[in-house]
């Protein structure tokens, strides 16, 4: 077990001198949020309602939040406790901006706005031209025809966290505590990076997977849950895009983020940025450490024993009169990941981009659980077996269940793509190459003692190697204003290996003796054709056909002689239609 100076001297050299940077992060994530209410009113002493109050941190923008207030011009919100500039705005009232300090939770009282001197706030009337309101965006989540798209750059609390932190704020998905996704009450959510699957979300490691990928590279999510003809037929619960940045600001640009947290649990991400003439060059990169430790202990007496009645030919079971229980558990995961490529313009409307990534996680897991029982067990006499005759006897074994697991995961993928713009109308060519490979093992070890039972042994080894190719090519067509055509073809190409062994000393047989071997091939081939336009300012519908070709192959091989190998090859050609209506009730 590792101390505490072992637990520093790893973070250390994960920051990379990086030391005050996460220092400061970890102070702004150890306090807790405090509940902040308030008023807005005029200076007649009346609330005034939907006025916008900004909180803005003095030492760390990251910590500032806004609010509106309602009709009584009141308002909630928490913030973390520190020093605040309150900026006060409302139409027809002057901007007022005070300061405070934000101690502790509370009601902050009343902050009084003055009114505009031509305003009908003093009950005078003015007519005026217009009125134009500009603010920051308070809603990082936008609906459209097909789609829902979330913007994580705008949720704080994400900040220095993974994409799995990401997710848990996202409309319609959620996420438990193991970190395994659904939608729409079902697990089986489909995961795209950039538009097309990806070797960074792992074979089999899903919830490690989705904590490798920093949510400081995420530029926008897309929630799709009924695909259109664009996405695969998958019979999944709903589709997941995850789009990563690719920044084309001009010179160079970059950005450090770190956390710190109690378990322990830090993380590093960093992207840079640089263009100069028709060259854009990126990079991202990051790591974390998440350590877990857990204690539980249980009790159970039983009173008032009551010992059942002795049959002829049967055993009674055994009387519990008391059990304690000892669990304590531990695991780690470690996580890096790198990405660097490049968009190079070849001119005002055609470009080309290569990117490249890695992408690796591991970690293990320790549970020991002692078991410490008193029970009364019935001895027949020895002479007679068969009969009733027999004592009771007070055992007091001690038995413990030792697990351990360890698991890794690498990944590789490479990106090639050629964009063409026909026009400034929207009529665009898009043709993508990805290269991917994945692999990953899995081990664990559980071994049961008990001082009354021999010992149990159970051992399981998974390996897996998934190679991908993926080629795409997306053509949209605006038809005036109000319409677009899409089309496209997609191949597949899928070589996944599987090997699997258990091994388990029980006579259980629901847990055999079984080594087997699986090779599973896949070649796809998709054509999508879809239409979407709006009726009036109100109405608006999609309607698309996709026709996707597969070519199966699946190997299966058993050491057990008593299971017959499987080496079957499929061909299927299936049509898939969809159709999307929308109507806009109210724009208000």
């Amino acid at each position: 077990m590792k101390n505490k100076t072992e637990i520093v001297n790893i973070f250390t050299r994960k920051t990379l001198g990086l030391t005050l940077v996460l220092s400061a992060a970890a102070l702004a994530f150890a306090q807790e949020k405090a509940g902040v209410s308030g008023t807005i009113v005029n200076k007649k002493n009346q609330p005034v309602p939907y006025a916008s109050v900004t909180f803005s941190n003095k030492t760390n923008k990251v910590l500032s939040d806004a609010v509106l207030t309602d009709e009584k011009g009141q308002y909630k919100l928490q913030l973390m406790p520190g020093d605040y500039d309150i900026t006060v705005e409302a139409i027809d009232y002057k901007k007022n901006v005070v300061s405070k300090k934000i101690a502790a939770a509370g009601n902050i009282g009343a902050l009084s706005i003055e009114a505009e001197p031509t305003s009908t706030a003093d009950g005078k009337t003015n007519e005026i031209q217009g009125v134009v309101i500009t603010a920051a965006a308070t809603k990082p989540y936008k609906v459209e025809l097909d789609k829902k798209t979330y913007d994580p750059s705008q949720d704080i609390v994400s900040k220095g966290g993974s994409l799995q932190d990401v997710l848990t704020n996202v409309p319609s998905v959620s996420v438990d505590t193991d970190g395994t996704v659904s939608m729409r009450g079902s697990t089986n959510v489909k995961f795209l990076i950039n538009g097309k699957p990806s070797a960074l979300l792992g074979i089999d490691d899903g919830a490690n997977a989705l904590q490798s990928i920093p949510a400081d590279q995420i530029e926008r999510i897309e929630v799709i849950t009924n695909p259109s003809s664009k996405f695969e037929a998958s019979g999944t619960s709903g589709i997941l895009n995850i789009i990563l940045k690719k920044s084309k600001k001009v010179g160079f640009n970059g950005s450090v983020v770190g956390s710190l947290g109690y378990f322990p649990r830090t993380s590093l991400n960093t992207n840079l940025s640089w263009r100069k003439n028709n060259w854009t060059w990126f990079v991202n990169g990051g790591g974390g450490y998440t350590e877990n430790k857990t204690k539980n202990n249980s009790e159970t007496t039983y009173h008032n024993i009551i010992f059942p009645e002795i049959l002829a030919n049967k055993q009674p079971n055994d009387v519990l009169e008391h059990q304690l229980q000892n669990s304590t558990s531990k695991t780690y995961n470690k996580n890096y990941n790198v990405s660097a490529g490049f968009v190079y313009d070849l001119s005002d409307k055609t470009s080309i981009n290569l990117t490249g990534l890695v992408r690796t996680f591991e970690g293990d897991g320790d549970e020991l659980l002692e078991t410490y029982e008193s029970f009364h067990r019935f001895f027949k006499d020895p002479s007679n077996p068969s009969g009733t005759a027999g004592t009771w006897q007070l055992l007091n074994p001690y038995g413990q269940r030792d697990s351990k697991s360890v698991f890794n995961n690498l990944a590789f993928q490479g990106d090639l793509g050629i964009d063409h713009k026909f026009d400034d109308n929207g009529q665009n060519l898009s043709v993508s190459l990805s290269l991917q490979r994945n692999r990953s093992n899995n081990n664990a070890n559980i071994l049961e003692t008990n001082d009354l039972l021999p010992d149990v042994q159970d051992i399981t080894r998974r390996h897996s190697v998934s190679k991908t190719i993926i080629g795409k090519a997306d053509y949209e067509l605006p038809l005036g204003e109000k319409s677009k055509l899409e089309a496209g073809y997609r191949l597949d190409v899928n070589d996944n290996t599987y090997d699997n062994f258990v091994s388990s000393t029980s006579n259980n047989p629901y847990i055999p003796n079984y080594n087997n071997n699986t090779d599973y091939r896949e070649i796809f081939n998709a054509f999508y054709l879809q239409f979407k336009s709006k009726i009036g300012e109100k109405f608006a519908y999609q309607v698309g056909l996709r026709d996707e070709l597969s070519n199966v192959k699946i190997n299966y091989i058993n050491q057990n002689p008593n299971d017959p190998v499987i080496d079957k090859t499929k061909n299927y050609n299936n049509l898939f239609p969809s159709v999307f209506l929308s109507y806009d009730i109210s724009k208000n």
